[in-house]
């Protein structure tokens, strides 16, 4: 079996199935890129190392980060106050949602707004059959954990839970919608990113997971297979005591297996 293109290595990959060789995917980090190909752009780089997957993830596109509040601080487009370091990806130091009455003025972003898909349309149209283009976006536990801020969010498992389930339908909401319009794009993957463990253990407890957050993550999977497409979820940590749910949702891949990382 020789010759396959990227996009048919993933495929047989995500199949179960074996393909040619191991797909090689990978994100170019851009001080690691102008480190090894100076000058070099996001397309040079995918065909330098010859990708067989293409990943485009919904918080790299321009309008991610709406308005800049400070030094080094954004908000972007869940309400969030992120911190931005060079060639890494915004991190959360001031939540949204800081009481259950900021609820009721959440403004989500539009799923449908052309610029979140301008990116996927251009690797589409440069590499669809050659190169598996997948489309990344954020798990709804992830994103809920951002704007009520982790210490809060947290608690609200045990206090609130009404609240945990309303935050994750809302994002879920918006997330089925973008991924539709990703799929109309031309992603012929979906991966669901956002950890859900440390390098010791989950960040919930197994009754907690089953309860608010994997029929969330079975939604999106169904969703994905219902579009035609595969399903992949990312999530650090060490979640062995968790995997059996996360399998259990139909995800065609996972990754990765790593309780180092967390």
């Amino acid at each position: 079996m020789t010759g396959m293109t990227g996009t048919e290595r993933i495929k047989k990959a995500l199949q179960i199935q074996e393909p040619d060789r191991v797909p090689f995917i990978e994100m170019p980090n851009a001080i690691i890129r102008e480190k090894l190909l100076p000058g070099s752009t996001i397309y040079d780089a995918i065909e330098h190392f010859d990708l067989d997957a293409i990943e485009i993830d919904d918080r790299g596109y321009p309008g991610y980060l709406t308005e800049q509040v400070g030094e080094n601080l954004f908000r972007n487009q869940w309400g969030t106050i992120v911190r931005t370091v060079t060639g890494t990806l915004p991190h959360p130091v001031e939540p949204l949602i800081k009481s259950e009455q900021d609820v009721e003025t959440w403004q989500l972003p539009d799923p449908d707004d052309p610029a979140r898909f301008k990116l996927i349309r251009e690797m589409v149209k440069r590499y669809k059959g050659q190169r598996s283009i997948i489309a990344s976006f954020a798990d709804p536990f992830n994103v809920a954990n951002e704007v009520r801020g982790a210490a809060s969010h947290y608690m609200d498992f045990v206090r609130n839970p009404d609240l945990v389930d309303r935050l994750s339908e809302m994002v879920k909401g918006y997330y089925i919608r973008y991924m539709r319009n990703c799929v109309e794009a031309g992603a012929d993957v979906v991966r669901i990113t956002g950890d859900y463990a440390t390098t010791k253990w989950p960040m919930l407890s197994r009754e907690h997971f089953i309860r608010h957050v994997i029929p969330v993550l079975k939604e999106l999977v169904d969703e994905a297979k219902n579009l035609g497409v595969f399903a992949m979820k990312h999530t650090d940590g060490n979640i062995y005591p968790i995997l059996d749910l996360i399998v259990d949702t139909g995800i065609n891949g996972l990754h990765p297996i790593d309780p180092n990382a967390g």
